[in-house]
């Protein structure tokens, strides 16, 4: 049985496949005519199939789809086993503008119209699961604009660009821990696992690993004192954000990084959102022609595992971004994989 029979108008499937595409890679099964009804099959009998034994139906919804007498049928089924909505048989995902009439009309849909891809990922996923998404810690204080004004953003983007001072600012923010090598290491390998511990819902949880590409290229090209810049700059990107409940370092050119409460495809959405940071930071303040990069490695903290062992398995994801050309995020190994090879150093 697939967890879900997505159901779509011709006109919308280039919807459709990225949606399903975006499921399977969380580790969902479909079932999508493009891809499953081959020339030769029965089309009845396969969409009949499809429709009964998919755990859930997902709508694709848009006027194209609302005018379509085929549609109607396919989401009629999925309203029939569950007409009160307790089991979340149909999920409507709306990505165009539409207005559903009648019983449509009583769904929460998840809203994917207005948002950029990495963003309707995030919603979209959030969308499909089964539990309260109740937040895994509590929300930030509501301030008012007058208390925004005085206090200001965590870490204001135009510090990132002060130049020399930057250096000096993620220091005194973290009181040296988040630059510091030997701190990190020595943290993740006996400490980290007690703080992931006492974090409020933490599972599931995530780790990343992000390894800066060419570093040692731009400290040769721009010198050292350029290499520590990028280094502090991409500490206070994960500083920045608001995802990661830790972070440190773990190697020269390597940080760390916990995403708890969010699973493997949720940390891997988070990845891809700090790798186009890194790459879309305005690194030529700093010096003329420079470019700096990130390949980050994702997994998830399996039952009892250390967190050592699951960031040496996230170690592996960067390896293959690296080997896939660097500026990427790859998934680290399973837990029953072979062990990984990537020491602390």
């Amino acid at each position: 049985m697939k967890d879900f029979f997505v159901s779509y108008n011709t006109a919308d499937r280039n919807w459709a496949e990225w949606i399903a595409w975006q499921l399977e890679e969380a580790r969902y099964t479909t079932f999508l005519q493009a891809w499953d009804i081959a020339p030769g099959a029965n089309f009845v009998l396969a969409m009949q199939k499809a429709v009964t034994e998919c755990s859930r139906t997902m709508l694709i919804m848009s006027p194209n789809y609302l005018g379509s007498q085929y549609a109607q049928a396919e989401w009629a089924t999925g309203f029939s086993d569950d007409p009160m909505g307790i089991k979340k048989k149909l999920i409507p995902v709306m990505v165009q503008q539409c207005k559903p009439p009648g019983l449509l009309g009583q769904l929460v849909y998840i809203d994917l119209t207005n948002q950029s891809a990495l963003e309707a990922k995030r919603v979209l996923l959030r969308g499909v699961r089964l539990r309260r998404p109740k937040p895994k810690r509590s929300p930030d204080f509501p301030r008012s604009s007058r208390s925004e004004s005085v206090e200001g953003p965590r870490f204001p983007p135009d510090i990132l660009c002060a130049g020399p001072s930057i250096v000096e600012y993620v220091r005194q923010s973290s009181t040296d821990e988040a630059m510091n090598k030997e701190f990190g290491v020595n943290f993740l390998r006996n400490d980290l696992d007690a703080r992931i511990a006492r974090m409020a819902g933490y599972r599931p949880c995530s780790f990343l690993v992000l390894d800066i590409d060419n570093l040692t290229q731009i400290n040769k090209h721009f010198g050292i004192n350029v290499g520590d810049h990028v280094l502090a700059i991409v500490c206070a990107l994960l500083l920045n954000n608001r995802a990661f409940r830790h972070s440190g370092r773990c190697g020269d050119d390597t940080f760390y990084a916990v995403v708890a409460g969010q699973s493997m495809a949720e940390g891997f959405t988070v990845a891809q959102e700090v790798c186009r940071a890194v790459e879309g930071y305005p690194w030529t303040r700093l010096a003329s022609d420079l470019r700096a990069t990130c390949s980050i490695g994702v997994v998830e903290l399996a039952e009892s595992e250390r967190a050592a062992d699951c960031i040496s398995r996230a170690a592996d994801g960067f390896q293959r971004a690296k080997a896939g050309g660097g500026n990427r995020v790859e998934y680290g190994p399973y837990l029953s994989a072979r062990g990984s090879n990537w020491n602390f150093s």
